[in-house]
């Protein structure tokens, strides 16, 4: 490993050392071995570029970027080039082993391709011929004539089928035979890469207009996808040959399995058309070369970048891992390089080390996480101060100036939520998130993923005594200071799932604070209302032999239950006069039918008050119990513009607590709206998308000649003291009608309305 390329190790390594020694650890020597003498070569910049392996001058047909491969050992390096040499270099010397040459007009090569058993090689020159040679003298073997380009080529694993891709669609030709097959006779095609399966016999074909085939060998076509919008360049198989990553014209790269069906990982990024794929022998990991000057290393299982790899060349031509996963060879206009693509292994593997030595430490566990996602906020902060905070955010104090701040109220409040330690890291976050100590920032140049998994690393070695500085007694109690019923609000809205799946969304959501109304705030333990499970509301009745449900004390003469009447005469009677008989009820308990919803919430001037914390404590019951459920809702803050989001987020049921209108409610617009919205909603099985005006009785008494949507439902709240039925009641299928201080009833209300 070179000075250039140790120096940033070295930092990163000092740095999570550092980190892990506030908190009693040390990390183990390293024992992972590197890459031995591979490099550097000539052209090499920054830690990841090993530099240029081979190059050459310009070809007779201009700037041609020629194809690489690995030997299956990964002693060797091939390399065609388009000025017609064809080269073995050795590694990790890359020094030349031989040599074959053809300096005639248009004898460049376009691909090559060794065998599964390292004893063949096959290129193809730009005259469309294919020569099979000895890997070991580069000896030629065979020679299949043709008259169109190839593009690429791909050995079946055993060796028996040689698959060839170019301008006249893809071909299999049989080795021991020299028997050729058109695998899509007689429909033009152009194919730019072919690929064999690991073992299934099946070969993957990218071709022009965005196909990607597959073909049973020698069979027939096994499937087709269609993921893209331009032509497919790259097409690579993963190690256990069930899925694939293409590259295509329409700068994507995708990541799909065997069947159209199954689901695919789109992974954006390149600003150009992408001209090769590679996939990494463990697995985890696949590469693309683009026209946009740029090499990119993606997790295959999550889709997340990994690293980006800058070259001067126009692009990259074509992609080879070597047998070990390390490293990366690309060929670009006249030059082949290598990449070191050892700190993308460790993105995506467990530390080897904790493998043996089993999980982290319960207290230890979460600390890569909060740290990660503290370095996102840009703060950087001693990781014991972490592992303290996450401890006070659990009720838990480890010395004394921890059990000092756990008496605070601001640290009893956040305790009181009980969340779980991921989600307790959005509440460290919102705690320093005016602190920093910037002796603690990590070394530039050093990617989230690298910090993790060295963190991991480290914090799996060995006890040592901890050397963390004091805590920040006097930050930390002005911190808490800020933890009011406003914000702990917020943090009742977003709930523990949302803030561990992003612990940034609290901080996100700050300045909508100064927006909640005090009661609400206040009240939070309403923001924890959902449906109820059960819930009064009337029986069904699906036809005239089904009679209602349930039973009542008290009713008409005619509801009397049939055995009443068996009853003696003065019994009868006597029970009559006590409420002791039973009377046919038209209520029952009945579950909520919870369907997709529209929510229409009056925010105008004539909601303010104590009217409109019982309707936005409704709408926030309502849309959260369908968000726990997967169903869709829209929300529309009516009044003044009437502006209307879909709820798809935790974040966004706070709107429904925030949002506000300084113009009245216009009837007709905002029902008309609520009924588009609603049309494009799903149906949920037998029930039908339903809108929910949220007001007061007063709502549009002035617009009774509105037409009302299909199926309206209604939940009013009057004014203190003024009970009246609302003028929309009538208009509605179902409406209920509360006073603000009803809080007792809203549950069972709101399964009314939705019975």
């Amino acid at each position: 490993m070179s000075e250039a390329q140790h120096a940033p190790k070295a930092a990163l390594d000092a740095y999570v050392a550092r980190q892990a020694a506030t908190v009693g650890r040390a990390p183990v020597a390293e024992d992972i071995t590197t890459i031995g003498p591979v490099g550097p070569f000539k052209g090499a910049t920054g830690a990841a570029s090993l530099g240029i392996i081979d190059d050459f001058s310009e070809s007779y047909l201009g700037k041609g970027p020629g194809a690489v491969t690995f030997a299956p050992d990964g002693r060797a390096l091939y390399f065609g080039r388009d000025d017609g040499k064809l080269r073995r270099l050795a590694l990790p010397t890359g020094t030349l082993v031989w040599e074959q040459s053809e300096s005639e007009y248009g004898r460049g090569i376009l691909c090559v391709a060794v065998s599964r058993d390292g004893k063949q090689i096959a290129y193809a020159r730009k005259t469309g011929s294919v020569l099979v040679a000895e890997t070991e003298t580069g000896r030629t073997l065979r020679e299949i004539k043709g008259s169109n380009a190839v593009f690429e080529l791909s050995f079946s694993k055993d060796g028996q089928y040689l698959a060839m891709g170019g301008q006249r669609g893809a071909r299999v030709v049989h080795l021991g035979t020299t028997a050729e097959t058109e695998l899509a006779p007689g429909h033009w095609s152009m194919t730019y890469s072919v690929s064999f399966a690991p073992e299934a016999p099946l070969l993957a074909e990218g071709a022009s207009g965005g196909k990607l085939r597959l073909w049973n060998v020698p069979g027939g076509l096994f499937a087709t996808h269609e993921h893209h919008r331009g032509d497919i360049h790259g097409v690579a198989w993963s190690p256990d040959g069930k899925r694939l990553v293409t590259g295509s014209e329409d700068k994507d790269v995708v990541i799909c399995g065997l069947h159209p069906k199954d689901p695919i990982l789109r992974l954006t990024g390149h600003t150009s058309l992408v001209f090769c794929v590679a996939w990494s022998p463990e697995g985890r990991r696949v590469a693309s070369g683009s026209a946009d000057r740029t090499i990119r290393i993606w997790d295959a299982n999550t889709g997340l970048p990994l690293a980006r790899y800058e070259f001067p060349e126009e692009f990259a031509y074509r992609l080879a891992f070597s047998p070990d996963g390390v490293l990366l060879a690309s060929t670009h206009p006249c030059t082949a390089r290598l990449w070191n693509t050892r700190t993308t292994v460790k993105a995506v593997a467990p530390a080897p080390r904790l493998l043996s030595a089993g999980p982290l430490a319960a207290d230890l566990d979460p600390l890569p996480g909060a740290l990660v996602a503290l370095l996102r906020v840009n703060r950087s902060a001693p990781l014991s101060l972490l592992r303290d905070l996450l401890a006070l955010t659990a009720g838990q104090a480890s010395s004394p100036d921890t059990l000092r701040l756990s008496r605070h109220p601001g640290a009893s409040a956040l305790a009181a939520l009980r969340w779980p330690p991921r989600a307790r890291i959005a509440l460290v976050l919102l705690l320093l998130r005016d602190y920093e100590d910037t002796s603690f920032a990590p070394p530039n140049d050093t990617s989230a993923a690298e910090i993790r998994f060295s963190l991991i690393d480290a914090l799996a070695g060995s006890a040592s005594e901890p050397d963390a500085p004091p805590l920040p007694l006097a930050y930390l109690e002005r911190a808490l200071d800020t933890v009011d019923d406003r914000l702990l609000a917020l943090l009742d809205s977003l709930g523990p799932e949302a803030c561990a799946d992003d612990p940034t969304l609290p901080l996100v959501m700050l300045g909508r604070l100064s927006q909640l109304t005090p009661r609400i705030a206040l009240d939070r333990r309403l923001l924890a209302l959902r449906v109820p499970a059960q819930s009064v509301g009337a029986a069904e009745a699906r036809g005239p032999w089904l009679e209602p449900s349930g039973f009542s004390s008290s009713g008409h003469l005619l509801h009397l239950v049939p055995s009443q009447w068996a009853l003696p005469d003065d019994l009868r009677h006597y029970r009559a006069l006590d409420g002791g008989l039973l009377y046919r009820a038209r209520f029952g308990r009945e579950p909520p039918r919870l369907r997709p919803l529209v929510l229409v919430l009056d925010v105008s001037p004539t909601s303010f008050g104590p009217v409109e914390v019982m309707l936005r404590q409704a709408a926030h019951a309502l849309a959260a119990s369908l968000l726990d459920v997967g169903l869709p809702a829209y929300f529309i803050a009516a009044g003044g513009k009437n502006e209307a989001r879909a709820i798809v987020h935790r974040a966004d049921l706070f709107e429904l607590l925030t949002a506000r209108a300084r113009e009245p409610v216009h009837t007709g617009k905002t029902l008309t709206l609520a009924a588009e919205l609603c049309a494009s909603l799903p149906m949920h099985g037998p029930l039908e998308p339903t809108i929910i005006v949220l007001s007061h009785p007063s709502f549009g008494e002035e617009d009774l000649d509105v037409p009302a949507p299909k199926d309206l439902a209604g939940f009013f709240v009057h004014y203190p003291g003024h009970p009246r039925e609302p003028a929309w009641q009538r208009r509605c299928k179902r409406a209920v009608c509360l006073g603000p201080d009803d809080e007792g009833l809203l549950g069972a209300a709101l399964g009314q309305v939705l019975a």
